[in-house]
């Protein structure tokens, strides 16, 4: 495991301080065009490379001359010590190449279902939601395994329709739709990601007027329909909602009730606050508070005919007429509507909507399918069923756990190998098959063989990730982040930290040389004693009225864990109940004061006189400066060895060409 320090140094420290890098090994060799603005060794740093990798870093100033230029000796610092680090074959180092490949293994996945799983479906979503679509839908489930039957029935039903048949009488006689008789099949408008993939992609397949294909899907079974109507889906709307509930199930009870909506939208309309109105009458005890407010909805999201009447709202402040419902009576006010947004900006919103959508599953399976294709798996297929088939069915899956004969007998052989040199073994199936809990209706060896293929799929994933980088430039260029920063790490460990923190001579000599720079001003002497108990705040306060020292009273409690004291130096203001002790007289102490759910007495002892730090006191301080003469005879050392130039007429020409334009 990649020690902590370590981890927040080599990636959160490269990619805040100098951004990402482009390294190839050996030699940084930048593909940016643009004017060279530095050079080192045989590599060289261009005005177009050094815009990208300050734009990378959290505050880019991209616009003065000092900014680029700081940046800019920054940025060939870092470059000049990763190449030493190569020079001393620091990349090569069992332990930094172990560490790389493991960041490999675990940014590989989740980069590869981002960019080939997640971006596609989210894009399809971001385009689907451009658009409203009206059908007409027949539904005919699947009853257990055998699906025959009711593949027979949709099909001889989508025959019929392709030959004249009245959609709605069809749908009548033969859909599982339960809401078909009100229907005829006529859905509301629909918006994509609310319903099942294999529903959605005939809706948005299927030309208008047209009868669509033949799908099923896992949830439902068969679908068939014919797309009515296709429109752009209207911007989100914000609302607040104002609901009056009658107060029994009588006509007169409706009467009332829409009298009373009818009388709150004049008061409305005569300028009283719709929010303040809302709060006082509206019968919705979850909006109410909140002036009435259901935030932005999408075409869709709310139930007919509410759906319809919001967006048919205009202009913000508008209200609608009272609508009637089982519910009761409604009246909405529109207060805002969005603008249409670009992918990339609603992209982690759409991101997080299919996180948790069983369709997200499935195209996660189906992709690491596909990769199995591409990666040359052996799998024998005849050996796996013998291997299952040697145990009866009714007990096959308990053969699966640990110790068991057949476990024994066979988790230590190949499964299948991928790529001719990526071996999996039936332990990982074994691993994954025990926490299986098959149900009624399930046949184990059909299962057995499912999860071997999704095993060897997932391993057929971990596979190619190994490889990615060779394939994928933009992970490559991750990765090569990443081992820059390794190197940036390990190197400056040798070099700078370890010399400047455990060489106690040198940083003696460094000291003494320059001890004038270490001392202490003015500082504040405190006692404190906390506790929650008054009565030993008393016994405290006692002791200081009869002239005890704090250090004796503090001694007298060493044992008592409910008085806490502590002793302190303050130079300077720590902007906390301490500070009222800048104000005191040496042997002059405070009433208890509340601090934390306790309470707390300062004691004063007095002003400490300014004085030189001994080592030990300026140690880390030492440390520090030492570090950083250190790094400054090595950055010496380095720009000599690797010849480095600066070109700033170059980079001052680069700039005032860009502020022209």
């Amino acid at each position: 495991m990649m020690h902590p320090t370590k981890f927040f140094f080599s990636l959160l420290g490269l990619l805040f301080v100098l951004g990402g890098c482009n390294h190839t090994r050996n030699t940084h060799t930048s593909t940016d065009t643009g004017p060279i603005v530095a050079t080192y060794g045989k590599s060289k740093v261009t005005y177009d490379e050094l815009v990208t990798q300050l734009k990378k870093t959290s505050n880019p100033d991209t616009t003065s001359q000092k900014g680029f230029q700081d940046f800019l000796r920054r940025y060939v610092n870092f470059r000049l010590k990763v190449s030493e680090a190569e020079r001393l074959g620091l990349d090569k180092d069992s332990t930094q190449v172990a560490e790389l490949l493991a960041y490999q293994a675990q940014l590989g996945r989740p980069y590869l279902i981002e960019n080939e799983v997640i971006r596609p479906l989210a894009k399809t979503l971001f385009e689907r939601q451009k658009d409203v679509i009206k059908v007409q839908h027949i539904l005919v489930r699947v009853g257990g395994r055998d699906t025959l039957a009711a593949y027979q029935k949709i099909k001889a039903v989508r025959d019929s329709l392709l030959n004249g048949a009245d959609f709605a009488t069809i749908a009548t006689r033969n859909s599982d739709d339960p809401g078909v008789k009100n229907n005829k099949g006529i859905l509301p408008p629909i918006v994509a990601g609310r319903f099942v993939e294999a529903f959605e992609n005939l809706a948005w397949n299927t030309p208008i007027g047209k009868v669509s294909a033949i799908s099923r899907s896992p949830e439902w079974g068969y679908h068939l329909l014919q797309v009515l109507e296709r429109k752009p889906a209207p911007p989100a709307v914000r609302t607040s909602q104002l609901f009056v509930r009658p107060q029994g199930n009588t006509k007169a009870d409706s009467l009332a009730a829409r009298e009373k909506i009818q009388a709150l939208v004049r008061r409305i309309k005569s300028g009283e606050s719709f929010g303040a109105i809302t709060r006082q009458y509206s019968d919705d005890p979850y909006l109410k508070e909140n002036d009435g407010d259901i935030g932005f909805r999408e075409t869709g999201e709310l139930i007919e005919p509410l759906n319809t009447r919001i967006f048919e709202l205009k202009n913000v402040g508008d209200l609608s007429e009272p609508l009637q419902t089982q519910f009761g009576y409604h009246v909405f006010m529109l207060t805002g509507r969005k603008e249409t947004a670009s992918f990339d900006d609603q992209y982690q919103q759409l991101k997080e909507f299919l996180s948790d959508k069983p369709i997200l599953q499935r195209h996660q399976k189906a992709f690491a399918s596909r990769l199995r294709k591409k990666m040359n798996v052996s799998f024998d297929l005849a050996a796996f069923q013998n291997m299952v088939h040697s145990v009866h069915q009714d007990t096959l899956f308990l053969g699966f756990m640990p110790a068991t004969p057949f476990r024994m007998a066979h988790e230590k052989k190949v499964l299948a190998t991928i790529d001719q040199n990526y071996v999996v073994r039936v332990s990982d199936f074994l691993d994954v098959a025990m926490r299986e809990r098959l149900g009624p209706g399930y046949y184990p060896q059909e299962e057995a063989l499912r999860i071997a293929n999704e095993v060897i799929d997932d391993k057929a994933v971990d596979a190619y990730i190994r490889k990615m980088n060779t394939v994928d430039k933009r992970f490559d260029a991750l990765l090569r982040e990443y081992r820059d920063g390794i190197l940036l790490f390990k190197i400056s460990e040798d070099s700078l930290w370890n010399p400047a923190s455990k060489d106690t001579l040198a940083l003696k000599r460094f000291f003494s040389a320059n001890q004038a720079n270490y001392k202490f001003g003015e500082r504040l002497r405190l006692h404190t004693f906390q506790t929650a108990n008054d009565s030993l705040l008393n016994v405290i306060g006692t002791r200081l009225k009869l002239g005890i020292g704090a250090a004796d009273i503090a001694a007298s409690f060493k044992n008592d864990r409910s008085v806490r004291h502590e002793f302190m130096m303050l130079a300077d203001s720590t902007n906390t109940i301490y500070d009222r002790g800048f104000g005191m007289k040496k042997g002059e102490y405070s009433e208890p004061l509340p601090y934390l759910r306790t309470k707390v007495i300062l004691v004063s002892d007095g002003i400490e006189p300014p004085r030189h730090k001994t080592f030990d006191e300026a140690r880390a301080e030492v440390t520090n400066e030492y570090q950083k003469l250190l790094e400054e005879r090595w950055m010496n050392r380095l720009y000599n060895r690797y010849k480095v130039r600066f070109y700033p007429e170059k980079l001052d020409q680069a700039l005032a060409s860009r502020k022209q334009k």
